[in-house]
């Protein structure tokens, strides 16, 4: 985990800059691609030499910082790297949420926090409570596979349709 933060936490402010610099409609186009691109590959088992060990935690974390501060998703390229380096579920679940905290923590630093009103601010802290709850009573009952099918859809829809928003505004 230390490379995959260490790293990530190196490229924040590389993806804060981007996101300054390019027009909306561009940078929804490159960060959907990418995530449609990591998504695809992690459902299809793909195998990345380059993403084993201390140098894939490297690669992994530099792109998932970047992206995470650029657009919120730095989740799939951990994924990906994850699948090559053979994590299980029980392995994944902690070190995801982890790296998620330590990156978001940079993130928001870099970026500063969101300027919500206290209305939306208590629709994110609902959301995030019933997700949870949801996701606990779920997670005994739905088989690794269907869940891990369900996740990596999600992510997939997330990515075109970002990437679809990018092309519309081009």
């Amino acid at each position: 985990m230390v490379p995959l933060c260490v790293a990530a936490a190196c490229t924040v402010p590389a993806g804060t800059w981007t996101t300054r610099q390019l027009p909306e409609s561009v940078l929804l186009l490159v960060m959907g691609g990418l995530v449609t691109t990591a998504v695809l590959l992690v459902m299809r088992g793909a195998r990345v030499p380059a993403l084993h060990g201390t140098r894939g935690a490297v690669a992994a974390g530099a792109v998932g910082g970047f992206m995470n501060s650029a657009a919120g998703v730095g989740g799939p390229p951990v994924s990906l790297y994850a699948l090559n380096a053979g994590w299980t579920i029980r392995e994944f679940v902690p070190n995801a949420q982890f790296y998620g905290v330590v990156v978001n923590v940079f993130s928001v630093a870099a970026n500063g926090v969101p300027r919500l009103g206290s209305g939306r601010w208590g629709a994110v802290v609902a959301a995030m409570v019933v997700g949870g709850v949801i996701g606990k009573w779920l997670a005994g009952r739905t088989p690794e596979k269907r869940a891990r099918l369900l996740v990596l859809s999600l992510a997939l829809a997330g990515g075109v349709t970002t990437a679809g928003k990018g092309v519309w505004g081009l």
